[in-house]
C-alpha cells in the first residue's frame, strides 16, 4: 500500500454515497413524482437513477424551494436556535411548501416529453 493510499476513499463508496445524497434530494423535493416510473411513484421515492432525474428535474423546482436546506445549515451553522433559523428561512420556506402543495395537488405530473427521457434511456416505461 502507498503512503497516500489511504487519503482517498474508494470510488464505489463514493459513487454509492453520491447515489444517497441524490436520492435524498429526489426524496425532498418529491421529485419522483415527476418520474415516469411506476416504481418511483408508487413508492413515493426514487428507486430508479436519480444521476438521470435529479438533472432532468431540478431547474422545474423553484430557486427557492432549492434553496431551503442550505439556507437553513447557513442559519444553524451561525448558531442560531431552530426557531430563529426557521424564521429566517422564511421565503424559502413558503416555496418549499408551495412547491410540494403544487406537486402533490397534480395527480399524474410524470413528463411524457421524449425529451424528458432520451432513446435508449431506462425511463422509457410502458404507457400508463
Amino acid at each position: 500500500m502507498h503512503e497516500h493510499e489511504a487519503d482517498f476513499p474508494d470510488a464505489a463508496t463514493d459513487a454509492a454515497e453520491h447515489d444517497r445524497r441524490l436520492r435524498d434530494v429526489c426524496e425532498r423535493l418529491a421529485l419522483f413524482r415527476l418520474c415516469r416510473r411506476m416504481r418511483c411513484r408508487r413508492a413515493g421515492a426514487c428507486r430508479g437513477f436519480p444521476r438521470e432525474c435529479v438533472p432532468r428535474f431540478l431547474p422545474l423546482v423553484p430557486e427557492n424551494a432549492r434553496a431551503l436546506p442550505v439556507a437553513f445549515a447557513l442559519a444553524r451553522e451561525a448558531g442560531l436556535p431552530f426557531e430563529q433559523a426557521l424564521a429566517r428561512c422564511e421565503p424559502e420556506l413558503a416555496a418549499f411548501a408551495q412547491w410540494h402543495a403544487a406537486i402533490r395537488g397534480r395527480g399524474k405530473v410524470y413528463l411524457e416529453s421524449s425529451a424528458a427521457y432520451p432513446a435508449g434511456s431506462s425511463g422509457r416505461a410502458r404507457p400508463q
